[in-house]
This record gives structure tokens, C-alpha cells and sequence, in this order.
């Protein structure tokens, strides 16, 4: 075990340019739902609107609290970041529009909470975000770090003469990363659907 944790601090360690540019454009993305939904707060609504309505018709109605919920949460953003890893080898733009997009859903979030237009408060917006997602958006970080990785590194100047070689020891990475983002997010579910789901309801229902 403690030679597996010695593994993963050194790749990740090894990898901090690439975590950093995914950490960047999640935050650009998280600016400019912010910003949307101080300006334009009913086009923020409708976004948010559109992004549950397609989760619903994705992973069916949520059963908040019990395991098939953790299971359904579990399977759909695994799915989503095995997307995003895997087609990140298109020079990377999947993982890109993936962090941009989620980044800037929560700032839509964050914003309209802020201004009072959404009935999410922003005092009970940490009880819904906070306990899973201190688990599930660095793990989203660190896999679109991978899947930008994949798509870009082999083409770096710096890799001529050995793209191949450069290429599968990426892949490489990323099946490793890759067993790591699953146990991540299996965690990151559990909690949203028991603990999230129990704080928020305990709080919204007292």
C-alpha cells in the first residue's frame, strides 16, 4: 500500500504542469458561469435547467439515500470522465470543453445562489457541494489532466523523434490515473447520495 501512495505522489508529482492547466480552465469556466448568472441570471437558469433535465433523462430519477442512487451516480460520471480521458487524444478538446463546462455550471450555480434567483441558498450551497465535491472536482481535475496529456504531450516540439514512445508511456499514466479516478469517484457518489443527500434534507426539511 504504502509503495502504491508513493507511486501516485510522484506521478502526480511528476505532472503538476498538466493538473495546473486543468485546474486553469476548470477556473475559467467557473468565472464565466459566475459572471453569466450575474448578468444574465435567466439565461443561467435555463442552462442549469437543461443540464438536470438531460441528467435526469441520463441516470433516471435520482433515489437520494439509498445505494441504487450511489450506483446510478457512480456509473454516469464515470462515463463521463472515461469520456473525457479517452477522447482527450483528439488534441485534447474534449477535456477541455469538459472542464469548461462543468466549471462553468457550478459558477452558474454559485452566482445565482448569490444573487438570491435560485432557491438554493447560498448559506445551504457548501451542505450540497461541499462534502462530495471536495472528492469528485479534483478527481475531475485530475483525470482531464490525463485525457490533455494524451492529446497533446505526443505533439509537444519536445517529444520529436520519440512521439510513439511518448504516446504509450502516457497511456500508460492514464490506466493508472484511470484506477484511481474510479475508487474516487465510487467515494465521491457514496457520500452525495448518503451524506449529501441526509444533510440537505435534514436541513431543508427542519
Amino acid at each position: 500500500m504504502r509503495r502504491l501512495v508513493v507511486y501516485y505522489e510522484r506521478l502526480l508529482g511528476r505532472n503538476g504542469r498538466w493538473l495546473a492547466t486543468a485546474g486553469l480552465l476548470f477556473l475559467v469556466g467557473l468565472v464565466g458561469g459566475f459572471a453569466l448568472a450575474l448578468q444574465e441570471p435567466g439565461r443561467a437558469t435555463n442552462l442549469l435547467e437543461e443540464t438536470m433535465r438531460a441528467l435526469r433523462g441520463s441516470i433516471g430519477p435520482l433515489a437520494g439515500g439509498t445505494w441504487q442512487g450511489v450506483w446510478a451516480v457512480f456509473v454516469n460520471n464515470l462515463r463521463a470522465t472515461t469520456i473525457a480521458m479517452v477522447f482527450g487524444v483528439v488534441a485534447g478538446v474534449i477535456p477541455a470543453m469538459v472542464l469548461l463546462a462543468n466549471g462553468g455550471l457550478l459558477g452558474a450555480l454559485l452566482g445565482l445562489a448569490w444573487t438570491g434567483v435560485t432557491p438554493l441558498s447560498l448559506a445551504l450551497l457548501p451542505l450540497a457541494i461541499l462534502p462530495h465535491g471536495i472528492i469528485e472536482l479534483p478527481t475531475l481535475v485530475l483525470a482531464t489532466a490525463w485525457g490533455l496529456k494524451l492529446g497533446l504531450a505526443w505533439l509537444a516540439p519536445a517529444a520529436a523523434g520519440q512521439r510513439g514512445r511518448v504516446f504509450a508511456a502516457t497511456l500508460g499514466e492514464a490506466a493508472a490515473v484511470y484506477a484511481l479516478v474510479v475508487v474516487l469517484l465510487l467515494a465521491a457518489a457514496t457520500i452525495e447520495m448518503l451524506l449529501t443527500y441526509a444533510l440537505v434534507r435534514a436541513v431543508t426539511t427542519s
